[in-house]
Formats: structure tokens, C-alpha cells, sequence
């Protein structure tokens, strides 16, 4: 484990590790070593209250994962990628710490006090100005303690641009930032400031993509590619024309056996994960079952879980979703990873 390069990923702001698992198994498929974790005073499995959230303290958690590692495996050259929230407390780290050899942000907030702006429509820095005190508050639907997360936010230059900047100012590593083209909460022209500064800098447009990237599955599946090159490679992504996780790309055929008639799940040499997979399994539910009895009901979910048109029901929006994620994490469960790949995940003490 020690000889492969280590990835250390923090969740964003109101999610736990298990939302950068996907990413993480990527990463593990391609040789890479990960150490996911949660932050403490956040969701998850660490100790403390969402309510006493700060980002100075999560600063101060991304450090500690730096020293589990050091501590642990002898790691002291370490890549990070981070998301949304947890992009700006990386990039702090990586300003004050030398372990880091290479950050990568995604979607990452420049300018917080002006996000939380677009997102409350209210002068958050203006009325602080002024005195105003917010108590618990409900923060992106998540309640904290308002006057403290502000006042620490601005305190420790972690929520205005002129603190991006100058913590990107002072990197010596690689710098790479993927800014989702369609994103409402992060200004392009901030981005451009911030990753201008550093020499080392790069910045990488995602398409058709939001600030979530992974509502567009084909968007994030290409991030995905892009991450895990960026990772391994100094140069920049050559593009389709040298496919990045061959390990995920498998295919699973269904076929029916000779003989007694029976049906049965042939896995192939070839494995590919595919939106359609959760709907697949319905239809040769059906396949399998006697057409007098339950075949039919199983049909007719299969094409329940098909494709939504416009204007449809939000419960059968809410279904299509939940079949593509069974589909997802089909295709995880069933991956070779091997048995010396492995993702770490810290429970903090």
C-alpha cells in the first residue's frame, strides 16, 4: 500500500464519505490508494454537532487526515481532491502544507460570503457589518450556529475571493480546478483569478454540468476519467483517445440456457455500467417468472422505470432515480478491485 500514491478526498458541506465513494473506487481501480473521511462537528460517523460547524475546523480535520497518514503509513507526498465547501478548506491546507503535492478542486467555492448570497438572496456581509445576529440558522438545510460560522469564516479569510487568491498565491504544487460550466453559485471570473495566480494552475471546464455534478451521469462519468488521469499524470487529459478506467469497463449480458428453459445471468468479459441496468433487472424479473402469474406486474415495472417524459410525475422521477442507482451500485458491487486495493475509511477518535 505504501508504494502507491495516496488520494485523501473530503466530502462536501452536508454529505458524508459515502457520497465520494464512487470516485474513490475509480481512483482504487487504477492503483491508487484512498483515505476518505468525515469531519468532525459534521454529518457522518466523526464526533461533534452539525450545529458547531466551522471551516476552520474543517481545516483543521483535512490536516489530521494528513498526520493519520504520516503517522500510519510513512505517507508525507499526498494528492487531495475535494468538492463544493470542502474545495476551499483544501486549498487552505494545501497553502499551509507541504505534504500536499497536488490539489484538485472540483466545482470548488472561491468566494462563500458571495455564494451564500446567491443562494439566501441577502447582504450576509452587510448586515454582519451592522451588527446583525443570526442565532441557529439553517445553512444550505442544515442548522448551525450562524454568528460563529460567519464571524470564523471572515476571521480566517476563508469566505471572501481575496483569500482564495491569496492562498492560491502561495501553492508550489499542482493546481488543478474543474469548474462546472453551468454553475450558478460560482462565478467563472473569480475562478479564472484565483487558478491565474498560481503558475502551476489549471483550469478544466466540465460541460453540460452544474454545480452537482452528478446529475448529469454522463458529465460526472467523464470528471471521473479526468480526476483519475489528473491523479496519476502531470500532463494534461489526452481525451477519448486513451481510455482512463479500464477496470470499470465491463458489460453484463443476460441470455437464456439450453435445455430445461431456464434463464440465467451470464457476466461477460466486459462490464459497463449503464442507467438502463436498474431497468434491466425488472425485465428479466419477468423473464424469469411463469407470464400467467407474476411476469406481467415485473413488465410492467420495467417500463415504469424506463425513460421519464417531460412532465412527468415527480413519485415516477423519484423511481427512475432509484432504479438508476441500483443499477450504480450493482456495478460497484461487482467490480474486481482485487484484494490489495482497498479504500480506508477514518473514523475519527
Amino acid at each position: 500500500m505504501r508504494a502507491r500514491p495516496w488520494v485523501l478526498m473530503m466530502p462536501k458541506f452536508g454529505e458524508t464519505k459515502k457520497t465520494t465513494l464512487h470516485l474513490a473506487y475509480h481512483l482504487v481501480a487504477n492503483g491508487l490508494n484512498v483515505l476518505r473521511f468525515d469531519p468532525t462537528n459534521h454529518v457522518g460517523e466523526s464526533e461533534g454537532r452539525m450545529l458547531d460547524f466551522t471551516m476552520p475546523g474543517a481545516v483543521t480535520d483535512a490536516i489530521a487526515g494528513l498526520d493519520y497518514l504520516e503517522a500510519s503509513f510513512g505517507v508525507n507526498q499526498v494528492t487531495t481532491v475535494a468538492n463544493s465547501l470542502s474545495a476551499r478548506c483544501m486549498l487552505r491546507v494545501a497553502a499551509k502544507d507541504s505534504r500536499i503535492q497536488k490539489l484538485i478542486c472540483v466545482a470548488g467555492v472561491v468566494n462563500l460570503i458571495a455564494t451564500i448570497q446567491e443562494i439566501n438572496k441577502e447582504d450576509l456581509l452587510g448586515l454582519y457589518q451592522q451588527g446583525h445576529h443570526w442565532g441557529v440558522t439553517d445553512f444550505l438545510g442544515f442548522d448551525i450556529n450562524g454568528d460563529v460560522f460567519l464571524r470564523t469564516l471572515i476571521e480566517s479569510k476563508l469566505g471572501d475571493l481575496a483569500g482564495s487568491i491569496e492562498d492560491a498565491a502561495r501553492l508550489n504544487m499542482p493546481f488543478v480546478f474543474f469548474y462546472a460550466e453551468r454553475d450558478v453559485w460560482v462565478d467563472k471570473l473569480e475562478v479564472e483569478q484565483v487558478v491565474a495566480v498560481n503558475p502551476r494552475g489549471q483550469l478544466v471546464p466540465v460541460a453540460a454540468a452544474m454545480h452537482e455534478v452528478r446529475e448529469n451521469p454522463q458529465a460526472a462519468r467523464q470528471l471521473f476519467e479526468q480526476v483519475v488521469w489528473t491523479c496519476l499524470h502531470d500532463e494534461p487529459y489526452p481525451g477519448k483517445a486513451r481510455p482512463i478506467c479500464a477496470a470499470l469497463t465491463r458489460n453484463l449480458s443476460w441470455r437464456r440456457t439450453a435445455g430445461n428453459g431456464t434463464a440465467c445471468a451470464v457476466p461477460s468479459r466486459r462490464w459497463k455500467a449503464s442507467p438502463s441496468f436498474g431497468q434491466d433487472i425488472f425485465r428479466n424479473i419477468a423473464f424469469w417468472r411463469k407470464p400467467r402469474t407474476t411476469g406481467p406486474i415485473w413488465t410492467w415495472w420495467a417500463g415504469f422505470a424506463g425513460p421519464c417524459p417531460r412532465g412527468a410525475r415527480a413519485g415516477r422521477r423519484m423511481w427512475q432515480r432509484f432504479v438508476w442507482a441500483l443499477g450504480a451500485a450493482r456495478s460497484l458491487a461487482t467490480t474486481d478491485l482485487g484484494s490489495s486495493r482497498r479504500t480506508a475509511c477514518l473514523r475519527w477518535p
